[in-house]
């Protein structure tokens, strides 16, 4: 993480609490082009977003369908965090443990990925710091104070399928980068 952003020889550093949210549109629309893995890489999670279910579009509509209710609602729902409840954040996810056995969980996922056949480029280290840092987000969210495998396992699947290439022939067949996530786990042993 370089903190800092660079356009040809001049760079620029970032404040601590710098954060990007971006989204990015399907392969299939028009003008959208893959990213390169190492840009892929530098996104922390991935979470994909299908249509929501009918009884929750139907409230969409409901609530944002007038011509004036969009604006007055969004207002509504602003909440700004500041720097200070940040930085308190970051400190409790830092106090989370981490056993030495879980880092060696993460570490044995991240090697497993590079040697699953249906990949060509499997987690990065910098995938796999994500990994733990993700895990321990989780564990905070959950209350926990240490770091279990279910953190790793129940945030694996965001943090890990974007940076994971498939080999032609499993995209040929229809395996998907979670897919591939899937059978890591199942196959990856659990520490005691």
């Amino acid at each position: 993480e370089e903190r800092q952003v660079s356009v040809e020889r001049s760079a620029w550093p970032l404040p601590p609490d710098f954060l990007v949210i971006a989204t990015q549109n399907p392969r299939e629309f028009e003008g959208t082009y893959p990213l390169p893995e190492s840009q892929l890489d530098r996104f922390m999670l991935r979470i994909d977003m299908d249509y929501p279910a009918r009884e929750a579009e139907a409230a969409i509509l409901t609530r944002y369908g007038g011509v004036t209710s969009v604006p007055q609602a969004l207002l509504g729902e602003i909440t700004v965090l500041g720097r200070d409840l940040i930085g308190e954040a970051r400190a409790e996810v830092e106090r989370i443990h981490v056993a030495d056995a879980l880092a060696a969980y993460v570490l044995d996922l991240a090697r497993a990925s590079r040697e699953h056949t249906r990949l060509t480029l499997g987690l990065s280290t910098r995938g796999a710091l994500s990994l733990l840092k993700a895990a321990r987000i989780a564990a905070g969210l959950r209350g926990g104070d240490f770091v279990t495998p279910d953190d790793v396992k129940d945030i694996a699947a965001p943090v890990m399928a974007h940076r994971l290439v498939l080999t032609p022939e499993a995209a040929l067949e229809g395996v998907t980068d979670l897919d591939v996530v899937r059978a890591v786990l199942a196959e990856t042993p659990v520490p005691r």
